[in-house]
């Protein structure tokens, strides 16, 4: 029987995109064959990736500190020591600058893999504004350290070289494995679970999933609600926000309260699955500013769930050759006059994006990037493997009689 491939993964991160990665690919790797040491802050999000990989070996390491580099570079640094680890994966480019770091003394092979866009959030402007060139400039050195830059689409690694164009000196060290979902989560006969929402009789429910934040365009959909309301006088409607609160929760309630649009929202607790409240919706708007890949329009397309979204960079990526509706990012507008079009004709909307649930789950299925991801694992530690032989021969030659 093989021996268990071990694989460090540090998280600075644990929630959202990171989370949903780690449950629908690495859920698709082989349990027998991989085990997971998981590193970061400590959190609900241990019991939520528990649950996720039930059926794999998980460890789950918490740092001292919640969301502290330092913390975290030192946990990172302890697990090494420990040693008996075969490979690091780190999520995110925190993680992986940290683990970069961390592994100069002990070169592990090491794949960092990015989960955001750069320029599509409030953060990044003021990441770069102070000494900009300075900051370029080193982290493109520590990312280089790593064996293996993995983007999660073709727009992700485009975003990547615009702001590190240094990287391009490396080909051999980019890589695109674009995400997927785990479709059989989304299949018919899964069962509705217990989504905690139920619709309201003669309601359109057009629903929102993401955080409560500038760079997911959540004050878009406000704007876009307004003008079906105020400006088509459409009423028979609910957005159901499914989502965790953020900093900008409390100013976007505000807004809504302001606009006196509350009887349009119904804010969601969070759901470890949101299969079940997918399957309820009846429209699906993603008003996202950038993404490395969008989930959630998988997700959404192979429910047959009839899409409108902003065609932000990752976004577009993924619903290109698709039914769903694409609008200029920002256009909220856009958003309503197509959802507001496919409402006046949603028998015919419903059926041409229910024709596509095919395709969408051919497309979508997380094992194709599981697949990709191990056989860049594999390849990876054979690699690390003859490397070390080729030394060990090298500082101990064998003798001759």
């Amino acid at each position: 029987m093989s021996t268990k491939i071990n694989m460090l993964v540090p998280i600075r991160y644990p929630v959202g995109g990171i989370r949903t990665y780690l449950k629908y690919t690495y859920g698709k790797l082989d349990r027998d064959r991989y085990r997971f040491i998981l590193i970061g802050p400590q959190g609900d999000w241990l019991q939520f990736i528990r649950n996720d990989l039930s059926n794999h070996s998980v460890e789950i390491i918490c740092t001292d500190s919640k969301y502290d580099n330092p913390s975290l570079l030192w946990s990172i640094m302890s697990a090494l020591r420990k040693g008996g680890l075969d490979l690091i994966h780190s999520q995110g480019y925190t993680a992986g600058v940290l683990s970069n770091l961390a592994n100069a003394a002990f070169g592990l092979p090491h794949v960092i893999t990015l989960h955001r866009t750069f320029g599509s959030d409030h953060t990044t402007s003021s990441f770069w504004d102070n000494y900009a060139l300075i900051k370029k400039s080193m982290l493109t050195l520590i990312l280089k350290k790593a064996d293996v830059i993995q983007s999660v689409s073709r727009d992700a690694q485009a975003n990547l070289l615009e702001y590190f164009p240094n990287l391009a000196n490396t080909p051999d060290k980019l890589k695109i494995i674009r995400n997927g979902i785990d479709i059989h989560e989304f299949d018919e006969d899964a069962g509705p679970g217990n989504a905690a929402f139920t619709k309201e009789p003669g309601m359109f429910s057009i629903g929102y999933f993401g955080r409560y934040m500038p760079e997911k365009g959540f004050d878009c959909l406000i704007d876009m609600v307004d003008i079906l309301v105020n400006r088509y006088g459409i009423r028979n409607f609910r957005v159901p926000c499914v989502g965790g609160p953020g900093e900008f929760f409390l100013v976007y309630k505000r807004d809504i309260r302001t606009r006196g649009l509350d009887d349009y929202f119904q804010f969601l607790d969070f759901f470890p699955n949101i299969a079940p409240v997918m399957k309820l919706m009846d429209i699906l708007v993603i008003p996202s500013l950038g993404e490395a890949c969008g989930l959630i329009s998988m997700e959404g397309l192979v429910c047959g769930v009839p899409t409108v979204a902003f065609s932000c960079i990752g976004l577009r990526e993924v619903l290109e050759g698709t039914p769903a509706r694409m609008v200029p990012v920002g256009d909220s507008w856009g958003l309503a006059e197509q959802v507001s079009g496919i409402m006046n004709d949603y028998p015919a909307a419903k059926q041409t994006f229910a024709d596509f649930i095919p395709e969408a789950r051919q497309i979508f299925d997380s094992a194709n990037t599981a697949r990709q991801l191990e056989s860049l694992i594999e390849a990876l530690i054979g690699r690390s493997k003859t490397i070390k032989n080729q030394h060990s021969s090298e500082l101990f030659p064998s003798s001759s009689r």
